[in-house]
């Protein structure tokens, strides 16, 4: 049988190769990755990588149902922004003309500065935030790409409203930045569909 005649590494690979394209409820991958050449890690990583972006996804997507199944919509404007920490100037003024046209419209703001750098645990937590607000919320007004709006299948009551003054150019620029250095790769992209739901 040739298998025998093949290295530690061409194992691995073998063995990452069948794993990569099962259709399984859990795998475990021990040290696949500490054989093999470069050009394999890099790829196996970068199909981990697409299989975590799925899970996310799916699992995300099953939170949400749940959230929309057990909160009711309530007359609630819900801000979320990358861009900045605090409410921008464009929020708060929103705002103040919301409170004078509906008085009795509740306001929520999600800020926080979304560094691709710090994606990890305190982001996570914000994304679950934001969910259960979009799952009770009338109005969302967002000046970034924010994956919630654009992965969830949103309540047909909830609005979106993306505001920038250059809107077009930044799902344009968004989509030029693909597979390369600054950008996400061209599978994630489409994976977290990027800009869908605005």
């Amino acid at each position: 049988s040739p298998v025998k005649t093949y290295s530690s590494g061409m194992h691995s690979k073998l063995a990452f190769s069948i794993t990569a394209i099962l259709e399984t409820d859990i795998m475990l991958i021990d040290e696949v990755l500490s054989v093999g050449d470069e050009r394999f890690k890099k790829k196996s990583l970068k199909k981990m990588k697409k299989l975590i972006f799925i899970l996310l996804k799916y699992g995300m997507r099953f939170i949400y149902f749940f959230m929309k199944l057990f909160t009711p919509v309530s007359d609630k404007a819900v801000f979320l922004s990358r861009q900045s920490d605090q409410p921008s100037e464009n929020f708060l003024l929103l705002e103040q003309e919301l409170q004078r046209v509906s008085p009795s419209t509740k306001c929520e703001f999600y800020c926080r500065l979304g560094l691709k750098s710090e994606m990890g645990l305190s982001y996570a937590l914000l994304m679950l935030r934001q969910m259960k607000a979009l799952a009770g919320a009338k109005l969302c007004i967002t000046e970034s790409y924010c994956i919630p709006i654009s992965i969830l299948r949103h309540k047909k009551q909830l609005r979106v409203v993306q505001i920038w003054h250059s809107l077009v150019a930044v799902k344009k620029f968004g989509w030029q930045t693909v597979d390369m250095p600054e950008g996400t790769s061209s599978d994630i992209a489409r994976i977290m569909q990027m800009h869908n739901g605005y």
